[in-house]
């Protein structure tokens, strides 16, 4: 009877140690920021920690027997995930994208491992992820402001010749028709030393303003430095790109921008246009012949363009160049 009364004492421990540890787990499981998550071999959810409602808007009635990649913001994304546990085993802090019930995409980093059973058949997914939306919009934003200039928000020099040399490879591959243009602002610096910069900077902006209406997606568009802007026209024709031009140094002059003294200051650029290929390889070899149809553009008259020809001959002003000395 004592040995009895012995072993029932320890069972009552057991039993007490067990149900602490299942509150303890229970805690975890309900407080914690991370949501944890369990799947069957068919990649159907099974259990779902509360978290979820909290991160994705699903409670876990919602979620559970149904695939985990419904809950995906590209549904193909889970499948790479679940390729990546199976191959390595286990993984951690796998950066992926989950949908909201409301529709709107949240970055998330995944912790999992594979279940096996005892033959090594895989018997599901379980694991961990947290939400890291506002880790990922701090490093774009580091990114942005690595790569922007801070005054135009287009891209800044270093980044712009990045773009340009990464295109290059792909004129390379694809035989794409490119078309690059440096543009300068004619009499920047009178207008810096009558109006002053605050009024100089807002006629940057406002210049930048005009040329994006001009530009799609796919088109590269940054500030050298100072008052000279470049911009990479990608499946873009000689002839569209004068076009272009045409139109977008007409845009320009028909603006004028007021001054804190009430006057209204006309604006004029002049551009320099070379075909991009290649053969341009380190891109400066482009920006050299760009350079020189500026120059020929700015000795010109100003408020034009001209182009630089692949063949090393002059620059030359294109018959149809809608252009006015000033």
């Amino acid at each position: 009877m004592i040995a009895t009364g012995v072993d029932v004492t320890k069972l009552h421990k057991m039993e007490k140690s067990l149900k602490e540890s299942e509150d303890s787990f229970k805690r975890l499981f309900e407080n914690t920021h991370d949501v944890f998550y369990r799947t069957n071999g068919q990649q159907e959810l099974m259990l779902v920690g509360p978290g979820a409602q909290r991160l994705l808007g699903y409670t876990a009635k919602e979620v559970i027997g149904k695939p985990a990649s419904d809950y995906y913001a590209h549904p193909e994304e889970r499948q790479a995930v679940v390729d990546a546990i199976i191959k390595y085993g286990e993984i951690k802090d796998f950066p992926a994208q989950l949908r909201h019930k409301r529709g709107y995409v949240v970055d998330v980093a995944i912790t999992s491992k594979v279940i096996l059973g005892i033959q090594g058949e895989i018997l599901g997914i379980e694991g961990f992820f947290r939400d890291t939306t506002e880790e990922v919009n701090y490093r774009k934003q580091l990114i942005k402001l690595a790569s922007t200039d801070e005054l135009t928000e287009v891209l800044n020099r270093r980044s712009f010749f990045e773009g340009a040399n990464q295109l290059i490879k792909l004129v390379n591959r694809y035989s794409e028709n490119c078309l690059l243009v440096v543009v300068d602002l004619d009499y920047f610096k009178e207008i810096n030393d009558r109006h002053g910069h605050l009024s100089g900077d807002n006629i940057l902006k406002t210049i930048v303003s005009l040329i994006k209406e001009s530009l799609r997606e796919a088109d590269i568009f940054g500030r050298l430095g100072g008052d000279e802007f470049s911009i990479i026209f990608r499946n873009c024709t000689l002839s569209e790109g004068y076009e272009i031009c045409s139109r977008t140094i007409k845009k320009i002059k028909d603006t004028k921008v007021p001054m804190p003294n009430k006057e209204k200051v006309s604006l004029s650029v002049s551009l320099g246009v070379t075909p991009l290929t290649a053969e341009d390889n380190p891109f400066v070899l482009a920006l050299a012949r760009a350079d020189r149809a500026l120059y020929l553009a700015k000795t010109k008259g100003r408020g034009c363009f001209a182009v630089s020809p692949l063949d090393g001959g002059e620059p030359f002003l294109p018959l149809h160049s809608e252009w006015q000395p000033l």
